[in-house]
């Protein structure tokens, strides 16, 4: 039987082989003989299996592959890589993100204290992995230790969020107690939601839930490589509105201080801005009504800045919102034929 680890890196993934060799290059290097590498394939197509068996056959760590017959999802994948851990933590990682030098060392020196959950803080990359901007999670940007089942804890951290990611939703951000995460389940209604895991670490919360946030940048992040883009943009940002919207009332109820602020968090990463773009960008009436749904989630509540939103975005029809869109676009061109750096960087891009 296999010694038990320390440290499980839980790699779930599918069509990544352009990507998974560098990330399995940011991985080796620092790992020694308590850390594993586990890699769930869902079924990929492209040369993923070879790549991993390349490293498999040359490598002298601990490298677990397993090819699924199938496509899952990235929810039951994620779940299957955790499966074949045997380490005290997992930490999910995905397969086009990078670790920073020194990465797993500071992991395994964080999870001595026995904490449910590291959350860790990344740099925001392009595609390319040029390094944009060192993302923040909180308001609040310091190392703190929070206890989610406490209610005057979990108000201060939900509050201090400035987006969905104190809420879990970034993988790679994620280092877990595997025992806690085994004790808990989840409701099959999450899968294919692509965010099953985060109900499920919700529900720590009754039992105990302790955080701690690490704002020191342990990854990058590669960006303009989003996997949930493969049904279009409207799609992808549904799946955000209506995923967290769900699991923040099904978990917290409806008008919860909770739902509250991960309302807000959403309205923070896809503002007004984002859903004007939407419309330039529908081409039928499911569409429009779909960006319409979302738009009456983020603005469900009854403050000033959500009524005005709300006025702004019916103002402007499908037409006037192409037009808008035409012309930025026509000045993003033209600025980057000048040279001139582009000062913002959204989804609209």
């Amino acid at each position: 039987m296999p010694s038990l680890k320390k440290l499980s890196i839980c790699i779930p993934t599918y069509n990544f082989g352009k990507f998974i060799g560098e990330t399995i290059d940011s991985i080796l290097p620092q790992m020694n003989t308590s850390v594993e590498l586990i890699i769930v394939d869902g079924a990929s197509t492209d040369n993923t299996e070879q790549i991993v068996l390349t490293y498999i056959k040359n490598s002298k760590h601990s490298i677990i592959y397993h090819r699924l017959p199938q496509k899952g999802g990235i929810d039951r994948d994620m779940e299957c890589s955790v499966t074949f851990a045997s380490g005290e933590y997992i930490w999910l990682f995905s397969s086009d993100d990078l670790m920073k030098k020194g990465a797993i060392s500071r992991a395994l020196l964080e999870i001595e204290s026995g904490l449910d959950v590291y959350l860790i803080s990344y740099s925001l990359c392009n595609f390319d992995m040029e390094k944009i901007i060192d993302f923040h999670m909180f308001y609040d940007h310091q190392d703190r230790i929070f206890d989610l089942s406490n209610k005057e804890q979990r108000q201060m951290y939900f509050k201090n969020a400035r987006n969905s990611e104190p809420f879990f939703s970034f993988m790679s951000s994620l280092i877990l107690n595997r025992k806690k995460w085994n004790e808990s389940s989840v409701n099959s209604i999450y899968y294919g939601t692509c965010w099953a895991h985060v109900p499920r670490i919700f529900n720590f919360m009754p039992t105990g839930l302790k955080v701690k946030v690490i704002t020191d940048s342990l990854l990058d992040k590669r960006s303009g490589n989003d996997s949930f883009m493969d049904k279009g943009v409207i799609h992808r940002v549904g799946i955000a509105i209506y995923g967290y919207t769900k699991i923040a009332d099904d978990i917290f109820g409806h008008n919860s201080f909770e739902a509250f602020h991960v309302n807000r968090v959403l309205r923070n990463e896809f503002g007004l801005r984002t859903l004007l773009f939407l419309k330039s960008q529908a081409t039928n009436a499911h569409d429009l009504s779909q960006i319409n749904k979302m738009a009456c989630i983020l603005y469900q509540k009854s403050i000033l800045s959500c009524r005005i939103a709300n006025i702004i975005f019916k103002l402007f029809s499908v037409k006037t919102c192409r037009y808008i869109h035409k012309v930025r676009k026509t000045i993003r061109e033209s600025l980057k034929k000048s040279k001139k750096p582009l000062m913002y960087k959204n989804l609209s891009q």
